[in-house]
């Protein structure tokens, strides 16, 4: 098969090359490693490389959660999960604390419910998620269904700014950055506290400032390439709000450096294997738009403006303590 050499040394099919196309396993590889693919200019005929119609998206428009998405990011991720840190990163999040069949457990910002399914099956526990958005929180209940975890592991669709707790019912609530595009996480926090039992535990990971007033080219370029606009707190502001609502906070850790490296392998390992069984021919365009979602991230936690932290909090038991006076 005769192929023409392209920029950076990459040789493309030439009836291909021809027809102004260039695979897109080449395409994203390019894209991922920062440069860009360059056709030789052709006489025999005028080449286009101009995306069809069908396969451009308005830059602006928010990526959808439709079925094709939602397979890509399992794809991505693993199965059930739409974010970096499969079932084993969950449970070593949450082994603090120390989770039994007794407790009543809530998952909130549960996504596909791959978390909240794995504590169910690694606990015995009964769980519920709760997913902002209704097309994640469906999809995630027909996951549940499937896995037999219909009652025990179901996913809700309820907007996290108008979730309602039931006073002293929880044991535990865990989220996994979940509360970045939440304006008024006070509310939430407050509703929180309130359907904790007395010694409940609050525990989950959130995209944080690293410092207050951060203006840096990477910082904004996040907040303008998220499909929900951010509203990420620093760290003191998460520190101050859970001591006003008189949490003990016995974890305060920057995670960072692992989020870092969970997008990196799963986008490298994800690219090796989808190029070589035709997926990245069949996502397209999709793919690009996720992987760009992912970079914009990556480049905030790399320039140091953006972190991951994990914050763990107990609620006080009954009775009066010294703290209380």
């Amino acid at each position: 098969m005769s192929c023409i050499k392209a920029g950076n040394g990459m040789r493309i099919p030439a009836a291909m090359a021809r027809q102004g196309k260039i695979p897109w396993s080449l395409r994203f590889k390019a894209w991922w490693n920062g440069y860009s693919i360059r056709l030789p200019e052709l006489s025999v005929q005028r080449i286009e490389t101009a995306l069809p119609d069908h396969a451009v998206r308005a830059p602006e428009k928010p990526l959808p959660w439709d079925d094709e998405r939602i397979s890509l990011v399992q794809d991505v991720w693993g199965p059930g999960f739409e974010t970096p840190g499969g079932g084993e990163d969950v449970l070593t999040l949450l082994k603090p604390v120390g989770l039994n069949p007794k407790m009543s457990i809530m998952e909130l910002g549960a996504g596909l419910g791959g978390a909240t399914r794995a504590v169910c099956k690694e606990f015995g526990v009964w769980i519920n998620g709760i997913e902002g958005d209704p097309d994640l929180a469906r999809a995630g209940q027909k996951l549940s269904e499937i896995a037999g975890l219909t009652k025990k592991a179901p996913i809700h669709a309820e907007a996290l700014r108008e979730v309602e707790i039931k006073p002293n019912s929880l044991d535990v609530v865990f989220a996994r950055e979940a509360f970045v595009t939440l304006p008024d996480k006070v509310r939430l926090l407050h509703m929180i506290e309130k359907g904790l039992k007395p010694k409940g535990q609050l525990l989950f990971t959130d995209y944080v400032l690293a410092s207050v007033g951060d203006h840096s080219e990477e910082l904004q370029a996040w907040k303008e390439g998220e499909p929900d606009t951010p509203a990420p707190w620093a760290v003191s502001d998460w520190e101050d709000a859970l001591k006003e609502l008189r949490l003990d906070v016995r974890i305060k850790e920057d995670r960072s450096d692992r989020q870092i490296a969970a997008i990196k392998s799963g986008w490298a390992e994800f690219m090796q294997q989808a190029a070589l069984d035709g997926r990245l021919e069949r996502y397209g365009q999709l793919a690009l738009e996720e992987c760009d979602l992912w970079t914009r991230r990556l480049n905030a936690l790399e320039s140091r403006a953006l972190r991951v932290f994990r914050f763990h909090a107990i609620k006080p038991g009954t009775g009066n303590t010294l703290s209380d006076w």
